[in-house]
């Protein structure tokens, strides 16, 4: 389930969203942004698998080159294994890759 941050007033609508060079580094954690009161971008991490990212974003490279999504809902990869890097394609399955949906424990 997702964890909400928000709201956040300061961000202007839609969120951007940078695509960074480290495969298989995300936390794990899932997030809800409120902007407004009714735009939602959700971040969700899939167990074993890919963030699915829903809602109203823009996604743009580390440089701020925009990446077309091509659709409301996207998977990115965070295995690392994609080869349609930032989005996955289901490489995580014949990786092994292993990561849970909840945040990783405090050290």
């Amino acid at each position: 389930m997702p964890v909400t941050i928000g709201p956040l007033t300061d961000l202007a609508t839609p969120v951007k969203i940078m695509v960074s060079e480290f495969p298989g580094r995300g936390s794990g954690q899932g997030a809800a942004v409120h902007i407004d009161g009714d735009d939602v971008v959700t971040v969700t991490p899939c167990e074993d698998g890919p963030l699915l990212l829903r809602g109203r974003f823009e996604l743009v490279a580390q440089d701020g080159t925009p990446i077309d999504p091509g659709r409301s809902t996207v998977a990115l990869c965070r295995c690392g294994l994609s080869s349609t890097k930032p989005f996955c394609d289901g490489s995580h399955r014949a990786g092994g890759f292993r990561a849970t949906s909840a945040p990783d424990p405090a050290p």
